[in-house]
């Protein structure tokens, strides 16, 4: 990205990507925190323009600015959500096999949030709608 988030791309050829998705257990969202939000609607709706304005258009990720609670020295980065039942049986889960939870529960318009970590220190979300 403009502001040098990390992400991949994947041509489909054979595997048409998630299986499953928008569901409890699956993948849900994917968020990018920048600094440069109009930078980012640029790239990536360049790079993306199909998929997010196309006809039939169903985007699965958005973008949100890097509010000034964020430490200065934390770069742009993307955050997948991952969909559960439960949230909070799903963060005692992350919290009984090493993890840890990062930002506790919170409420959205889109339904309850919460940061977590893996074992290995890789941060994503838990959404309960």
């Amino acid at each position: 990205g403009p502001e040098g988030a990390v992400f991949g791309l994947w041509q489909a050829g054979r595997h048409a990507g998630f299986g499953r998705r928008h569901r409890p257990g699956s993948f849900g969202w994917a968020q990018l925190y920048t600094r440069d939000t109009e930078g980012a609607n640029t790239f990536y709706g360049g790079l993306f323009h199909a998929a997010l304005f196309g006809p039939g258009a169903r985007p699965d990720f958005g973008r949100a600015p890097v509010a000034d609670v964020f430490p200065a020295e934390m770069p742009p980065h993307f955050l997948v959500h991952f969909l559960v039942e439960e949230a909070g049986a799903a963060l005692d889960t992350v919290v009984r096999l090493g993890g840890r939870v990062q930002v506790p529960l919170f409420e959205t318009s889109y339904g309850k949030v919460a940061i977590a970590a893996d074992d290995q220190g890789a941060s994503f979300a838990v959404m309960e709608r």
